[in-house]
């Protein structure tokens, strides 16, 4: 009975403890001022710009492909002669027993 109020009571403080140092922690991190450069600024947003415009023209390359790829698949579609002159027949299926 001891150790299960021991174990508890050093989870339940252990819970309080953590929930109080996240908080602390994460005051300190919102109240510090970030410093700002403004030529570094410049510099991501125009890094982000071209990151953007590289991702957009690799979209459209991308299109691009798929739809010539699609109409390459139709067109093999629309030459295949899907026309069954003679059939196969299909054997009947015997049963069979297997012994284990």
């Amino acid at each position: 009975m001891k150790r299960w109020i021991f174990a508890f009571s050093f989870l339940f403080f252990s819970a309080i403890f953590s929930m109080f140092f996240s908080k602390a922690v994460a005051q300190t991190a919102s109240t510090s001022p970030l410093r700002t450069h403004p030529q570094a600024d410049s510099i991501r947003n125009e890094r982000v710009q071209l990151e953007k415009e590289t991702e957009l023209k690799i979209l459209e390359k991308l299109e691009e492909s798929r739809l010539r790829e699609e109409k390459a698949r139709m067109q093999k579609i629309e030459m295949t002669n899907f026309s069954v002159v003679n059939p196969a027949p299909v054997a009947p299926l015997q049963n069979q027993t297997q012994t284990f």
